[in-house]
C-alpha cells in the first residue's frame, strides 16, 4: 500500500510540474484548475487507501462511497464545466472554479481527519445494538404493514397527479408538487430494506419470498426510474440492499463481476435518462417527439451535464454568499424539518437553497423565478456549508461528516462473526446510512430529510420490534476470537454458522 501511495504522489508531482511548465510556456489560465484537481485526487486516493475499517466490505465503507460520489462532481465536474449548458448560462472564471475545488479539498481534509479520529470508535462502542431487550412485535408483521401501506401510497400519488394517462403524457417535473408523498416513498425504501434483511437472513428462505422481493424491486425500478424519472431512488435501493447483502452474507456469496456491472448500468442510466427525462414517457414510447422538448443528447453529454451541473451550483454559491445574500446560519435545514407541512396550507413555507439559487442564474430561470415550482439546482455539501457559515461551516461540516461516517463504520464491524454481521441493528442502521450517502451530491438538507423519514423510524422499530431471523446462536468457544481482529471487526470470510448463510439460493 505504501508503494502504491508513493507512486500516486510521485505521478501527481510530475503532472503538476508538467502543468506548471505549460502555464509558463503558453499562459494557459486553466492550469490552476488542473493543479488543484490533481491535489484533490491525491487526497481522495489517500483517504481510500488508508481507510481504517478493513474488515468492512469495500462497498459498505462510508468513506469509499463519499469519495466515489465526490469524484464525479469535484474531479470530473470542474474539468467538464466549460462544456455544459450551466456554464453557458452562468459563466465562471478559472479563479472561481479553482477556488471552489480548493474549498472541497479543505472539506475533504477535515472529513479525513474526522474519519481517522479514535473518538468515533469509542462512540460506536457505547451505542446500543437493541439486542436482549423485551420487545415483542414481530418485525415481519411491521414490514408487511409498512410495505402494503406505502405501495398504496404510491398508487395514491398516481391519482393525485390525475391518473396514469396524464403522467405518461407529461414531461419530468411537470406534474403537481407532491412533497407530502416524500415520506411515503422513503418509508417504502425502508420497508424494502427490512424485507431484504429478512430474506437474506433466513437459512432456508422460501422461493416465494425471493420472488416477492424481486417483484417489489421491479415495481420500484419502473415506478421511480421510468414513470417518475427520479434517479436517486434507485441509488437508495442499490446501496441499501447491497449493504444488507454484503453484511449478512459476505462478499464471497456474490460474484465479483455483479456489483461492478450493476454500478455501470446505474451510471449509464444516470447519463441517458438525465438527457431524455424531460420528454413525456408516451412520446419516448411512440417515437413521436414533441418539438417543444429538447433533442435527446448523447451518452457522454448527459453524463457531463449530470456531474458538472452540481459543481456549477457550488461555484454559484460562492458567487452569491455573502456578497449578494447573507449567510443563512442553519436556516436551510428548516426545509427538511418543515417538510411534513403541505405548501397548500403554508404557501410561504421556506424553500430550499437550490431553489433560491435559480434566481441568480439569469436568462429564463431568473426572469421566471418561481419559489414553489420549476427548476432547482444542486448546491452540493460544500456550497450548503458555505451558504450557512462560510469557511467555518465548510471545515466544521467536513469534520462532523467524517466523525459520523466512521462511527457508523465502526458500529457495523463490531461483533462480526466470520465476516458476517448477525445483529439486526448493526446491519440495518449502516445500510440505511449508506443509502442516504447518495445525498452527498445534494446538500445537508436532503440528507437530513432522508434520515428523518428512514433512520429515525428504523430506530423506533428496533426498540419495539424483533428482526432476528435465521441462525443467531453463539459460536463455539474461541471461534469469535479466531475470526475477529483486534479492532473489533472480523475477516470477510464465508459464514460457518449455517451452510446456507454464505450462498444465495
Amino acid at each position: 500500500m505504501k508503494r502504491t501511495t508513493l507512486g500516486i504522489i510521485l505521478g501527481a508531482t510530475l503532472a503538476c510540474a508538467a502543468a506548471y511548465g505549460l502555464e509558463l510556456a503558453f499562459e494557459w489560465t486553466w492550469t490552476q484548475v488542473l493543479l488543484v484537481v490533481i491535489l484533490e485526487v491525491i487526497l481522495l486516493a489517500a483517504a481510500v487507501l488508508a481507510r481504517p475499517e478493513r474488515d468492512l466490505p469495500l462497498l459498505c465503507d462510508p468513506i469509499v462511497l463519499f469519495v466515489a460520489f465526490q469524484v464525479q462532481f469535484f474531479v470530473v465536474g470542474p474539468l467538464a464545466l466549460p462544456y455544459t449548458t450551466f456554464y453557458a448560462t452562468v459563466p465562471m472564471s478559472p479563479e472561481r472554479i479553482a477556488g471552489t475545488v480548493g474549498w472541497f479539498v479543505a472539506l475533504m481534509a477535515m472529513f479525513w481527519l474526522g474519519y481517522q479520529a479514535p473518538v468515533a470508535s469509542v462512540l460506536a462502542g457505547v451505542l446500543p445494538d437493541f439486542a436482549g431487550t423485551r420487545r415483542r412485535v414481530s418485525g415481519r408483521l411491521v414490514e408487511s404493514v409498512l410495505l402494503i401501506g406505502m405501495l398504496g401510497g404510491c398508487v395514491g400519488f398516481i391519482y393525485y397527479q390525475g391518473g396514469l394517462g396524464d403522467m405518461v403524457n407529461r414531461g419530468y417535473g411537470q406534474g403537481k408538487a407532491g412533497a407530502m408523498f416524500t415520506a411515503v416513498f422513503l418509508l417504502l425504501v425502508l420497508a424494502t430494506v427490512l424485507m431484504a434483511w429478512r430474506v437474506f437472513s433466513a437459512p432456508t428462505a422460501r422461493r416465494r419470498d425471493w420472488i416477492l422481493l424481486g417483484a417489489v424491486i421491479l415495481f420500484e425500478v419502473g415506478y421511480w426510474g421510468i414513470l417518475l424519472g427520479q434517479r436517486k431512488w434507485l441509488f437508495y435501493l442499490f446501496f441499501g440492499l447491497s449493504a444488507i447483502f454484503l453484511l449478512r452474507r459476505g462478499t464471497r456469496a456474490i460474484p465479483r463481476w455483479l456489483l461492478p456491472l450493476v454500478l455501470v448500468l446505474l451510471v449509464i442510466y444516470l447519463s441517458v435518462w438525465g438527457s431524455v427525462r424531460g420528454r413525456p414517457l408516451a412520446a419516448l414510447v411512440s417515437e413521436n417527439a414533441d418539438p417543444r422538448y429538447a433533442q435527446i443528447e448523447s451518452l457522454h453529454s448527459g453524463y457531463i451535464e449530470g456531474v458538472a451541473g452540481p459543481f456549477g451550483g457550488a461555484c454559484l454559491v460562492f458567487e452569491v454568499f455573502p456578497e449578494v445574500e447573507p449567510y443563512r446560519y442553519g436556516q436551510t435545514l428548516l426545509v427538511a424539518l418543515l417538510s411534513p407541512i403541505p405548501r397548500a396550507i403554508w404557501p410561504d413555507k421556506p424553500v430550499g437553497l437550490g431553489k433560491e439559487l435559480t434566481r441568480y442564474m439569469g436568462g429564463y430561470y431568473g426572469i421566471f423565478y418561481d419559489p414553489t415550482a420549476g427548476l432547482s439546482i444542486t448546491p452540493t455539501l460544500v456550497g450548503d456549508f458555505h451558504a450557512n457559515l462560510g469557511s467555518i461551516g465548510v471545515l466544521l461540516g467536513g469534520l462532523a461528516l467524517g466523525l459520523s461516517c466512521r462511527t457508523v463504520a465502526a458500529y457495523a464491524v463490531r461483533n462480526m462473526r466470520d465476516g458476517l454481521q448477525l445483529t439486526p441493528a448493526r446491519a440495518l442502521i449502516p445500510a440505511i446510512f449508506l443509502a442516504g450517502m447518495v445525498e452527498v451530491r445534494a446538500d445537508l438538507t436532503m440528507m437530513v430529510l432522508f434520515y428523518m423519514y428512514t433512520l429515525l423510524p428504523l430506530i423506533v422499530l428496533l426498540m419495539f420490534c424483533s428482526f432476528e431471523y435465521g441462525e443467531t446462536a453463539a459460536p463455539a468457544p474461541g471461534s469469535i476470537a479466531q475470526g475477529t481482529s483486534a479492532a473489533g471487526g472480523s475477516r470477510n470470510t464465508p459464514a460457518r454458522i449455517s451452510p446456507s448463510a454464505a450462498s444465495v439460493p
